[in-house]
């Protein structure tokens, strides 16, 4: 049986404001969700 690719992300960046400057909770994320793994 062939799997599809239900979600792909592709170098997902996460940033948040700390005082005057930013955090990076992520960065360069790739995730791939096939068909029936979730």
């Amino acid at each position: 049986m062939k799997k599809n690719s239900v979600i792909t992300i592709n170098n997902l960046v996460k940033h948040f404001p700390v005082g005057g400057n930013f955090f990076t909770a992520l960065k360069d994320v790739d995730l791939i969700l096939l068909q029936g793994e979730f």
